[in-house]
């Protein structure tokens, strides 16, 4: 991204009149999610997918997608700020043509469905570390229902904040599949440790997954189990091109490729 010092975006966001500058920061969440989309098993199945990042922030995620695995995806956040920031770097980035944004505030019904109508539904709906206050949990599982495409997938990652225990019973509930993974102690590429990282896939249970729900599944699945039995060698791992994408590559590509794995378990499946 565009801005080298994170630092800066603080000192930007202190003297804005904005109800919560937390898009200012790089959060691990963000940082871990970024990483397992450019994953072999995962990137591939992002060409051209209709996705939308929610609660984007500075939009990692987002821009991941796009300028690795050449996804077409909408951009929302609450803020103008944040979202002018993801303008830029997507200019920067060369991918102002696949990105786009909208201001969204998931607990305004009418922002949701404004965005849902505007481009929507969305093949993959992705967010990260977004259950931050348990307020969030009812409208985030909301957006979710309305922003998804029949067959589609959303993918939500937290570092275990109490405020997203029940997240997956809240979209069960709302008629979702919710499947749940759990790692600890994760090393992040850039030397830093996450202590807990908490996975959810979402699905329709209505409807039947599509091929490349089905694929982006297996591949989120695969790169996940070597980033929980295989966080104390990450950080070395992440040292060439690529991260944790590159180093699953190695290890388990061959073992997802029909599916999960049965030495794979789901962490903690609630």
């Amino acid at each position: 991204m565009h801005v080298r010092d994170p630092s800066v975006m603080h000192k930007y966001a202190k003297h804005q009149k904005t109800k919560c500058n937390l898009w200012a920061r790089m959060w691990s969440s963000s940082s871990l999610l970024a990483e397992i989309l450019i994953a072999d098993g995962v990137r591939e199945h992002l060409s051209d997918v209709s996705a939308i990042e929610i609660g984007a922030g500075m939009a990692v995620c987002a821009l991941t997608a796009a300028v690795r695995g050449g996804a077409k995806i909408m951009v929302t956040d609450s803020s103008d700020h944040a979202l002018d920031l993801v303008k830029g770097s997507a200019r920067l980035n060369g991918v102002a043509d696949s990105l786009s944004c909208s201001r969204m505030d998931w607990h305004s019904s009418s922002s949701v469905s404004g965005v849902a109508v505007q481009g929507g539904p969305y093949e993959f709906v992705i967010g990260s570390d977004v259950l931050f206050a348990s307020m969030n949990v009812q409208p985030i599982v909301k957006a979710i229902i309305e922003l998804l495409a029949p067959g589609g997938l959303a993918v939500v990652i937290d570092p275990g904040r109490l405020s997203g225990e029940g997240f997956d019973e809240a979209a069960r509930e709302a008629g979702l599949e919710a499947e749940v993974y759990e790692a600890s102690d994760v090393a992040m590429s850039d030397g830093s440790v996450m202590r807990k990282g908490v996975l959810f896939l979402l699905t329709s249970s209505s409807d039947k997954d599509t091929e490349r729900t089905a694929a982006l599944k297996r591949g989120l699945v695969g790169t996940w189990g070597w980033v929980a039995e295989n966080r104390a060698g990450a950080e070395a791992a992440a040292e060439g091109e690529g991260g944790f994408g590159y180093a699953y590559t190695h290890e388990w590509a061959a073992k997802t490729a029909g599916g999960r794995d049965p030495d794979i378990p789901p962490r903690a499946v609630r």
